[in-house]
């Protein structure tokens, strides 16, 4: 509702300044804990783009501005290759994460390109991946942005996991799949 209100607040305060063909992308569940994790998001976006982004931290809900439709796909791109994810309400520009993952049991996989800028990013991120059946640990650490999954499960569903809880990343390119390495 907040950042509802937000949305209507700006576009009625900027006129002119949102155009006919400017495109608002609202997406929900992001995990933007913190200001760096919005900053982060922020960069991502408008490196690739974006003309302005406002954020509700309380909801886990942004809104992407972009002159054009090419160009907030391009911007949803960076934010998810920044290591961020969420659901696009704006149906000409889906979400979308290419995470490599394997619908197969592994034993471990390292998960790269997770945004973990602070300590509730991490422990977010472990509670989300612990909860795969299978997984008996997962190591992370602050300021990084790789995790260590253990133990014998669905390699997707251990991606899947951080996809809902707002996190991007991808399977590295060589794990252990149920004690075999694939390239």
């Amino acid at each position: 509702m907040r950042l509802s209100l937000l949305l209507v607040a700006f576009c009625l305060g900027t006129g002119s300044a949102l155009a006919a063909e400017n495109v608002a992308v609202p997406i929900e569940r992001v995990h933007i804990c913190c200001d760096e994790c919005v900053e982060g998001v922020r960069n991502a976006v408008t490196a690739a783009g974006a003309t302005d982004l406002l954020s509700d931290q309380d909801t886990s809900r942004l809104v992407l501005f972009a002159p054009d439709v090419a160009t907030a796909k391009k911007a949803v791109k960076a934010m998810v290759d920044a290591g961020y994810f969420g659901r696009s309400r704006n149906p000409a520009v889906p979400i979308t994460a290419e995470t490599g993952a394997k619908d197969a049991t592994v034993k471990s996989t390292e998960i790269e390109g997770v945004h973990l800028c602070c300590s509730s990013c991490v422990e977010q991120a472990r509670g989300a991946l612990g909860a795969v059946p299978g997984v008996t640990s997962v190591a992370a650490s602050t300021h990084g942005t790789a995790i260590q999954v253990k133990g014998e499960f669905n390699e997707k569903a251990a991606l899947d996991a951080l996809l809902d809880v707002g996190f991007s990343g991808k399977a590295a390119a060589k794990e252990t799949r149920t004690g075999k390495i694939n390239p």
